[in-house]
């Protein structure tokens, strides 16, 4: 999901820092917990410790009704997005939007959901509303178009938004690393370009963008290149997307060797059999935060393709990125059932 970094400054707030909550006054505890709360979700996009985003629901959820102003609703609307809870995202970002109705930011992250959930009409309001100077504007009206263009158009715009991402890199914007993800996930999605290339653009700009190494990793298996999706996801096996990712190439690795390297092998078994553990436990406690990681492991390592049907299918419902529609093709195929979705 191409959304712009923690750090970024999309808009800023003149006046009193404390002149947040909808009477317009906010207490020290009150922006205390904001701001650990800002904390705790920025170290679960850096980490992908899911224990961080619980500690930042726990924080939000101290705040008073009379004290939750546009900052408290922008937390939650992230929240909600990492939960994959995409209706009460948008439902915190409107509140937001309330008080604070110029924030980028907002119209930005509004953009990003919609844009997963091929939301369309709802995306290009929201690129609409960013105004018309900022690269963000130009990016996403770029992509809105890469989506719905014919071939020429598409490529047209593909050029046009790599052209804007050249300039941002140049003049060391710090647009550039979401131009980049923006540039990768369109261009793979129309087979523009090459989507490794892209990837690993988007990952050297931004090397702690889990998003961005993931689809990578991603984009290295499905062109075949186990060793490259090896090096971009070592490391990382507490990524739920990336130790699949990992585990799947290092299988794809061991048997392109007829005798397999021992160690690549044992590594492999320990992997898969922490991964059965882990989405076991998942399972047990009924957690299915992130349905196509969950589906993934179904599909692939578990073989039980009827399961990961059903949460395949449950998460398109949800979001419907590339790599969504993959695996749910994926997992028809595996049960006979080749239609679109």
């Amino acid at each position: 999901m191409a959304v712009p970094a923690e750090q970024d400054v999309l808009y800023e707030i003149k006046g009193d820092i404390w002149g947040d909550s909808a009477d317009g006054v906010v207490d020290k505890p009150t922006a205390g917990l904001l701001g650990r709360a800002e904390t705790a979700l920025r170290a679960f996009h850096q980490s992908g410790d899911p224990r961080r985003l619980g500690e930042a629901q726990i924080l939000l959820n101290g705040v008073a009704k009379a004290q939750r102003g546009a900052r408290y609703y922008e937390l939650e609307a992230r929240t909600a997005q990492s939960l994959h809870r995409f209706d009460d995202a948008m439902v915190a970002i409107d509140m937001a939007l309330r008080q604070q109705p110029e924030a980028v930011a907002l119209y930005l992250l509004k953009y990003s959901i919609a844009l997963v959930r091929l939301d369309m009409g709802t995306a290009r309001v929201a690129c609409a509303a960013i105004p018309s100077t900022s690269s963000y504007a130009s990016g996403c009206r770029y992509q809105l178009e890469l989506h719905s263009a014919g071939d020429a158009g598409a490529a047209e715009s593909f050029n046009e938004l790599k052209q804007l991402l050249m300039s941002a890199v140049v003049a060391g914007d710090a647009v550039a690393p979401w131009l980049a993800v923006t540039l990768a996930d369109a261009g793979e999605r129309r087979a523009l370009g090459d989507a490794v290339a892209l990837w690993q653009l988007a990952v050297k700009l931004d090397d702690s963008d889990l998003y961005a190494r993931s689809r990578l990793c991603d984009a290295a298996l499905y062109a075949g290149d186990p060793e490259q999706a090896l090096e971009v996801s070592r490391g990382f096996d507490h990524i739920d997307t990336l130790a699949l990712c990992h585990a799947e190439a290092l299988e794809q690795s061991v048997d392109r060797v007829a005798s397999g390297e021992a160690e690549e092998r044992r590594r492999l078994h320990r992997l898969q059999a922490y991964l059965a553990e882990r989405f076991a436990e998942a399972e047990w406690r009924g957690e299915a935060l992130h349905k196509r990681a969950q589906a993934r492991y179904l599909l692939r390592i578990a073989e039980r393709p009827e399961e990961a049907l059903v949460l395949a299918e449950a998460n398109w419902a949800e979001q419907k990125e590339l790599p969504d529609w993959r695996l749910l093709e994926e997992a028809r195929r595996a049960v006979g059932r080749e239609e679109a979705p």
